[in-house]
């Protein structure tokens, strides 16, 4: 099955060259509604890279847990252009035993502290798997 949807979050602010960011936000995303959005990165503006761990949590509770590795850039003063590969890894309820892979791409601004990530993808689970191992 196809995953997308798109992401509003307010992170940390940046201490370059390298620091851990930790995002809150929610996303509309397919099979999970409106989600709420929590995770962290850490990004190494030297290199060019991210790497960190997210979590959605659908409305009526449900999980999804996933990694993300990426590449973040300045695009503009204050504008910082990102790519990542997020890999489901684990979740709850019907995500329990879901697995996949999501293509994120975005921008955040500094001055504001706010991101929007648009992520396409694949997943898979089982609609009909509702244990509350939450």
């Amino acid at each position: 099955m196809t995953i997308g949807g798109t992401c509003n979050f307010t992170f940390t602010p940046p201490t370059p060259p390298t620091f851990r960011q930790v995002d809150v936000g929610t996303c509309e995303l397919d099979h999970l509604g409106k989600t709420a959005y929590e995770g962290f990165l850490i990004v190494n503006f030297a290199a060019g890279t991210q790497v960190g761990e997210r979590t959605l949590t659908a409305a009526n509770g449900d999980i999804l847990r996933l990694t993300s590795a990426g590449t973040s850039r300045f695009v503009a003063p204050g504008v910082i252009g990102f790519s990542a590969t997020l890999t489901i890894v684990s979740g709850t309820g019907r995500f329990a035993n879901a697995t996949g892979e999501l293509s994120g791409v975005g921008l955040a601004v500094q001055a504001t502290r706010t991101s929007t990530v648009s992520f396409t993808g694949t997943i898979s689970y089982d609609a009909s798997d509702r244990r509350k191992a939450h």
